[in-house]
């Protein structure tokens, strides 16, 4: 009371200056009791360890234990050489700190690490530059003044290599999840709150439109170079003369040349004007993606072509060079929707690629080995042999005369068209090695083939579940399509037509058998139309709106889920805690008893400060609920009702 509005500690300061002015004779009850308590804490302590209890360490054991693992720590040497600021990061707080201080004055000091790291984030890669520079400098010299140290004092340790492993570890941690973090803004389509207007080039590069522009442009320009390579083909037809290629190509297609090269410098214009607001909007950004590196060649190249007349590399050459960059379609694809099959087969080819090594050389080991020994047998028995006539020998040669002619004889026998080699062998050989044809193909070609298709399968489909692009395309079609079905629903529900179904519309609708079904290829079982009904109108009025049946259908749909079952664990742990609490106050509460106050406690309470005002009857409290500290006085209205008074015999 007298340290009400003060901290706790005040509380215990004020008894302690109590307890000194307190003489030997008024401590030694006290003291008694404490001895006391003592005792049956031991006592009590004795039976929970031998039931098989551990004895935890207390807050003075730990700090112990702590002070002698710090002093018994190798102590550092003040003369050893520092380790500089942590990274370049490190060196800008050394260098800012000052300035932070005064800024973050009166606040704690995070704070300051805080604002520094919110400032380190809006410098720019040339800014960090010097201090990238500074901190490389400065581990150099470390490195340089730790090894003479060393020399000069054998067994002195370097008390910063821990630190140094754990901060580099950190950055490796936080250069994967920059990495990570960046591929999950590209599935999201996130790149924050707009900085620039729209017409810079930092804006432009990043605009969907832009992509979408110039990917037409590239398949424009494919197109153009089909033509064109039908223009030149009709020119070669009439070289060498092949029939039905009477004409010249300027003769078919007039002024076809022409316009080709219009075209080409078009497109070379307008794929240059790509490089150059890439390189203003990325800047720094634009050297990190092989994609500009690659357009950029192609874009030089170009330019190298127009400005001089004769090249070492063929122009044709330069054509199919820039045939390249339609692979630029499959990176666009995943940000453009109605893609997700391309996505799929690409991304699946790229997870598969492990799978595809181990496959090839399962194939060319086995294909190896049959192609081997065929060899041997064909060349030994058949080829070499002076008596088998001339056009058979050379047609075995044809299929077995060499190794790669057999290797590829080989995967024609497991992959392609076997029948025809299975035939040579049986009429120019032997008819009974058909039975090694049919083996083969039986063994090799159906059962391993097999089995390597169904590892390409389930690694489509691990692609498929684990692509966050493809994950997220296919639930938001999941939700959209939900949305169709429960609006169509709706309105066929709604009879009234006021927006919205009463429950007796409700179940009208619902005891048609063809809605039932239809709900139940739904994942929802609506046997129980006003329980369905109550769920989902979850604002309790008689009238379930549109939104309310879309999410409510929704949650309830499909098998239980994780997240839902522990949830209900969850709320049935709160429910038994609040049961168990309240059976635990009707015991107590059962274990009081109404009895006439006796002489005993009369006497009990006026030693305790507990003034009883009338002789009636007083609810005792339980033994087990034994009462730890008394205030100076209170009294007991024992006129008021039997629950109050036994309410104020607790609260004292």
């Amino acid at each position: 009371k007298k340290c009400e509005g003060q901290a706790v500690t005040a509380i215990s300061k004020m008894a302690g200056e109590a307890f000194k002015k307190l003489s030997e004779a008024q401590k030694k009850p006290y003291q008694a009791k404490y001895e006391a308590a003592k005792a049956k804490f031991e006592k009590d302590m004795a039976a929970f360890l031998a039931a098989g209890g551990e004895k935890q360490k207390g807050a003075a054991a730990l700090r112990t234990e702590k002070r002698k693992a710090k002093e018994g720590k190798k102590q550092t040497d003040p003369n050893a050489p520092k380790r500089p600021a942590g990274g370049a990061f490190g060196q800008f707080l050394a260098e800012k700190r000052p300035e932070f201080t005064k800024k973050c004055a009166g606040q704690p000091i995070t704070a300051i690490t805080k604002m520094a790291s919110e400032e380190w984030k809006k410098l720019s890669d040339s800014q960090k530059k010097p201090y990238e520079t500074k901190y490389a400098k400065a581990a150099e010299e470390y490195k340089k003044a730790m090894s003479e140290y060393k020399q000069s004092n054998p067994d002195a340790e370097d008390d910063g290599e821990e630190e140094a492993e754990e901060e580099q570890k950190a950055t490796v941690l936080r250069a994967s999840a920059g990495r990570r973090r960046s591929q999950l803004a590209g599935a999201f389509n996130e790149r924050g709150e707009r900085q620039s207007p729209f017409w810079y080039p930092s804006e432009i590069v990043h605009a969907r439109w832009f992509e979408l522009f110039f990917a037409a442009i590239i398949l424009l320009n494919a197109a153009i170079m089909a033509v064109e390579a039908e223009y030149h083909g009709i020119q070669m037809g009439k070289e060498i003369g092949y029939p039905n290629y009477t004409e010249e190509a300027e003769v078919a297609w007039p002024g076809a040349a022409d316009a080709f090269a219009a075209l080409d410098l078009i497109f070379g214009i307008l794929f240059t004007i790509e490089i150059v607001v890439k390189m203003a909007g990325q800047k720094m950004a634009f050297l990190r993606q092989a994609w500009n590196w690659f357009d950029a060649v192609l874009v030089m190249l170009w330019i190298v072509e127009i400005l001089m007349s004769e090249l070492p590399v063929d122009t044709s050459v330069l054509r199919l060079v820039r045939l390249g960059r339609l692979f630029r379609l499959v990176r666009l694809a995943r940000a453009v929707q109605g893609f997700d099959s391309l996505v799929l087969m690409t991304t699946a080819l790229q997870g598969s690629m492990q799978a595809l090594m181990w496959v090839a050389v399962l194939l060319l080991i086995v294909q190896m080995m049959f192609a081997l020994l065929i060899t041997q047998l064909i060349t030994q028995y058949y080829v070499n042999d002076p008596g088998q006539k001339i056009a058979d020998r050379q047609q075995l040669f044809e299929y077995f005369g060499t190794f790669p002619r057999a290797m590829l004889t080989m995967f024609e026998l497991t992959l392609g068209n076997w029948i025809v080699v299975a035939r040579i062998l049986q009429e120019k050989v032997s008819g009974f090695i058909v039975i090694f044809s049919i083996l083969h193909k039986v063994s090799f070609g159906f059962a391993c083939i097999g089995v390597v298709n169904g590892v390409f399968m389930q690694e489509t489909f691990k692609v498929a579940q684990s692509d966050d692009t493809i994950v997220m395309r296919a639930a938001k079609h999941k939700k959209k399509m939900h949305q169709k079905k429960m609006m169509d629903f709706f309105e066929h529900a709604d009879n009234s037509g006021d927006g919205s179904v009463s429950l007796e519309e409700w179940k009208t609708v619902l005891a048609s058998e063809a809605v039932q079904n239809w709900f139940s290829g739904q994942g929802l079982s609506v046997s129980d139309a006003a329980k369905i009904f109550t769920l989902c109108n979850t604002d309790g009025d008689d009238e379930m709106t549109a939104d309310e049946l879309t999410s409510g259908v929704a949650r309830l749909q499909g098998p239980a889920r994780s997240l839902d079952l522990a949830d209900l664990a969850h709320e049935h742990r709160q429910t038994k805690q609040i049961l168990t609490q309240l059976l635990e106050s009707v015991r107590q509460l059962q274990q009081l008893r109404v009895q006439p106050v006796p002489v005993p406690m009369m006497a009990r309470c006026t030693e305790l400060g507990v003034k009883i005002d009338k002789k009636v009857e007083v609810h005792e409290v339980a033994p087990q609920h034994p009462i730890r500290s008394w205030p100076d006085t209170q009294a007991v209205d024992l006129s008021l009702p039997l629950r109050e008074v036994s309410q104020d015999v607790r609260s004292i």
